[in-house]
């Protein structure tokens, strides 16, 4: 049941990702402010740092609206996700190794430190997420 809350929790992270990519690439294109500059911002979520320019069309705009809502909650569910690894490490440490390897994006050095475990622990639980290896081992021939 743990596994599924964390696998709902990403799917959705990603979905809100989908969503920001489109919304960012439509209000860009209609404002005709440049992308980059456009998810700086957004990333921030805050409307008092930044080109007041910027912030004026981003307040009046729809778009920029729910952009902003959907970055507050990419962040809400990516604080629940980290929460649910620290909490179920030990219980799930493929699935946590999975997230931190491919949406993070962490290199394996960095995944270990964060699990605690070796690079090499790592990498058999995250090929055991892919399905390369059974948990019984039944692949080794003898």
């Amino acid at each position: 049941m743990k596994e599924q809350s964390i696998i709902k929790a990403w799917d959705k992270l990603n979905e809100i990702n989908n969503k920001i990519e489109l919304k960012t690439t439509l209000l860009a294109t209609k404002t005709g402010i440049k992308s980059n500059r456009l998810k700086e911002i957004m990333v921030q979520c805050s409307f008092g740092n930044n080109d007041a320019f910027i912030n004026s069309i981003i307040a009046r705009n729809e778009l920029g609206k729910e952009l902003r809502k959907l970055y507050i909650s990419k962040n809400a569910y990516e604080t629940y996700i980290y929460k649910e690894i620290e909490r179920t490490k030990l219980s799930t440490p493929a699935l946590c190794i999975a997230f931190l390897k491919e949406y993070k994006k962490l290199t394996w050095r960095k995944v270990a430190k964060e699990m605690k475990y070796s690079v090499a622990q790592c990498r058999r639980y995250y090929d055991e997420y892919l399905g390369k290896t059974p948990k019984d081992n039944t692949w080794i021939k003898e």
